[in-house]
């Protein structure tokens, strides 16, 4: 599990999850043995995230803000903080970007981690790749399918998530578009060295294999 090995190998005991929506990020790294905290510039989600963490018998810290002044909420710095869900690409501005990993890294603790899961933009925007493989649960028998399509601006993208839903034999479905912005490894990488990070690693999935 690469957050298992990531906490051992360089025994980390502190953690903050950015943009932590619905807090399972968070629960898992406190299962992990670590103090996790959780910020959402949501009201809902932190809702959310809260009603999770008891419905699991976890007890994580989840805080409403943002992430401009994200270094100066706390007293004590992190040995990890995360940002995952593809979160980058809703940030509109390599200003904006620049700024999360500004504040990410005053929040670190020397020697500390900063783990980024996001799109591969490279390949999206080379192969023009609009869909993504399906996805979906299924608890007895009601079941949840989710279909990400991607349409192509100048600048930015139109990410559309169809859900379909089979409660009591039948279906129901909704459409969310969402505007984001591709940022690509080279664009990433850029902006992380500009405000002090030295040592980057990528990879193409959460079993340490390369990225391609």
């Amino acid at each position: 599990m690469f957050f298992k090995k990531l906490v051992s190998d360089n025994k980390l005991k502190s953690s903050l999850d950015v943009a932590c929506s619905t807090g399972f990020h968070v629960i898992m790294l406190r299962r992990l043995g670590l103090d996790a905290v959780g910020i959402d510039v949501s009201p809902r989600m932190i809702e959310k995230a809260r009603n999770n963490s008891v419905t699991c018998g976890v007890t994580v810290e989840y805080i409403l803000g943002d992430f401009t002044n994200m270094s100066k909420r706390f007293s004590e710095g992190f040995d990890l903080i995360t940002c995952l869900g593809d979160t980058l690409a809703h940030l509109e501005s390599g200003h904006d970007l620049k700024k999360l990993f500004q504040e990410v890294y005053k929040s670190l603790n020397p020697g500390g981690l900063f783990v980024i899961q996001a799109r591969n933009y490279d390949f999206v925007l080379k192969h023009q790749a609009r869909f993504t493989p399906p996805t979906g649960s299924r608890n007895g028998t009601d079941e949840t399918l989710f279909f990400r399509l991607l349409d192509f601006n100048p600048k930015s993208l139109n990410l559309s998530i169809a859900k379909f839903r089979r409660y009591e034999n039948r279906w129901e479905s909704s459409v969310h578009t969402t505007e984001i912005y591709p940022y690509l490894k080279k664009e990433l990488e850029s902006a992380l060295k500009s405000v002090g990070f030295a040592k980057m690693e990528s990879y193409r999935n959460y079993n340490f294999e390369d990225y391609d």
